[in-house]
């Protein structure tokens, strides 16, 4: 349980730093994205095994479930450089992609920033309270748990269905007016299709055959 509680949630963090990411970006590589994501799932896997090792141990928090020693000096160094920066860079590119806006539906952003935070903020004071050798407060750990956990049932939400949306509108393969939660978002520029045909002055109506069928105008 200890194993499956920290890969889920270093998997979860630092899958939410390439999100934002590529939200800033708007555009990558395929291969960019299949590298980017073996290499979340295996450096998760090996963190979390960082015990089975011989660095530091599992621990019962004493609020229903196993985690890291954060009283562990290793552990507690080894979560706070790996979250912190995470943290900072993650919220950094989330602000900036609000600053830039050009993301169709701000909302996604905020969405994105609030559930992050809130899922991975207590893991901060945790190391330095494990650093220090203190007692946690009651229901710290249970708390920092119910987060984490109603962040992962949200996220079908945020990206699978908001997110994923407004990426169909940046790249056009929605048509027509695409409505993002209770924004609708309309790609005003003409696509490069609609620039060749139309032109400065439009042509006569094709004249139409015996039957009353148009006959195609040749340009």
């Amino acid at each position: 349980m200890g194993f499956y509680s920290v890969f889920g949630s270093m998997a979860g963090m630092t899958s939410t730093l390439w999100i934002a990411f590529i939200t800033l970006r708007t555009e990558t590589s395929a291969k960019a994205g299949y590298a980017a994501s073996l290499a979340i799932v295996l450096s998760s896997a090996f963190f979390s095994s960082l015990p089975f090792m011989g660095v530091g141990r599992f621990e019962y928090t004493g609020e229903g479930f196993c985690y890291f020693d954060f009283h562990d000096t290793a552990l507690a160094v080894l979560l706070l450089v790996v979250t912190l920066p995470t943290l900072i860079v993650t919220t950094g590119l989330l602000v900036l992609a609000v600053r830039r806006d050009e993301w169709p539906s701000q909302c996604d952003l905020y969405l994105m920033g609030a559930s992050f935070l809130s899922a991975w903020a207590l893991w901060v004071p945790a190391c330095f309270i494990g650093l220090a050798g203190a007692a946690f407060p009651d229901r710290y750990m249970i708390m920092g748990g119910i987060m984490g956990h109603a962040q992962a049932i949200i996220n079908p939400i945020v990206y699978g269905l908001r997110w994923r949306s407004s990426v169909l509108v940046l790249t056009g393969s929605s048509k027509g007016p695409k409505v993002v939660g209770s924004e609708e978002v309309t790609n005003l520029s003409p696509t490069p299709a609609q620039s060749v045909v139309v032109s400065a002055s439009l042509p006569p109506s094709p004249p139409t055959s015996e039957s009353g069928d148009c006959v195609p105008h040749v340009v």
